[in-house]
């Protein structure tokens, strides 16, 4: 396989993660409250947006107000949501889940860090396969 091909998939694949259109705002942003999307964990923030699929975690001191579609879904300490941005509003606020007691954003929010591993991963294999038949030395 030669580079251009594998920078062109490279490219792709980042392209796909990045056009994801922003589909909710958040507010009332309260404690700590998470936002996994995009094979990324961070915190979350007023103002932050959201994409569908992105899942929104309130931890034990967490509040926070998401709104999409104007329909405006209210998450509690312990509680979170997966976006989509699909279904109706009553649909949205059904989807809320209770969590089973304190969360910590350490160790599996499903994607975050270990997907984040992945995309390294890819890229690093992406790298090789494009430079491995390079000669280290002069010719």
């Amino acid at each position: 396989m030669n580079k251009s091909i594998v920078f062109a998939l490279s490219a792709l694949v980042a392209a796909a993660v990045i056009a994801q259109p922003v589909v909710g705002t958040l507010s009332n942003v309260e404690g700590l409250v998470t936002i996994t999307q995009n094979n990324q964990l961070v915190t979350a923030g007023n103002g932050s947006t959201v994409v569908d699929g992105a899942r929104i975690i309130s931890t034990s001191t967490g509040h926070v107000t998401i709104d999409v579609n104007n329909c405006a879904v209210t998450l509690n300490p312990n509680e979170s949501v997966t976006i989509d941005s699909s279904v109706s509003c009553d649909k949205f606020r059904a989807a809320v889940l209770r969590t089973d007691g304190p969360l910590t954003t350490a160790g599996g929010s499903g994607g975050g860090f270990g997907a984040g591993l992945g995309v390294i991963g890819f890229g690093a294999l992406a790298m090789y396969i494009a430079y491995r038949d390079r000669s280290i030395s002069p010719r």
